[in-house]
């Protein structure tokens, strides 16, 4: 038998498997993805109501502060993710692990790679709630439902039977001039 093959060489650090930290690590990109996307649908469900509520009461409504959080909150865990992922990658290929594959790096690389649309949502999202927050700025205190009407409903101008508002002049007097 060859000496050669039992002595021990500089590649044989390579051979070894990620530690047990780095495997721990790489558990936390899945939980955080799935922490991303449901922030992102919580944010989504917020405005959605304050929407609802809005047209409810022809007032603009600030936002509130879950809606910030939730929106800032998905993209902060949406890019934690992806950084984490990006810092265990480089780790372990600094210290040669890139061609030992664990079960823990490869449910982290596939989660990462959901993180990417959940990180595009969650910066929509963020865009979505700061212009919402202007336009509530831009129009606090002004009524939004001021001057829509149905048209056929009672009080709507050219309606049959229209009284208009009170104190205007019976319809048949403003003919008779």
């Amino acid at each position: 038998m060859d000496e050669t093959l039992l002595r021990p060489s500089e590649d044989d650090h390579a051979a070894e498997s990620p530690s047990r930290g780095w495997r721990r690590t790489a558990l936390a990109v899945p939980p955080l993805v799935v922490t991303a996307f449901v922030l992102f649908g919580i944010s989504a469900t917020m405005g959605d109501d304050r929407i609802d509520r809005i047209s409810d009461g022809c007032a603009w409504l600030p936002l509130s502060w879950g809606m910030w959080a939730a929106s800032c909150g998905a993209l902060f865990a949406a890019a934690l993710a992806l950084a984490l992922q990006v810092g265990l990658r480089r780790y372990g290929r600094a210290r040669g692990w890139a061609r030992r594959r664990t079960w823990q790096g490869g449910l982290a690389l596939g989660f990462a790679v959901l993180g990417v649309p959940a990180l595009v949502l969650a910066a929509v999202a963020v865009y979505l709630t700061t212009s919402d927050q202007a336009d509530y700025n831009a129009h606090r205190g002004q009524p939004i439902c001021e001057g829509l009407a149905v048209p056929g409903t009672p009080g709507t101008p050219g309606t049959p039977g229209d009284r208009g508002a009170p104190g205007d002049p019976e319809p048949s007097a403003v003919a008779d001039r």
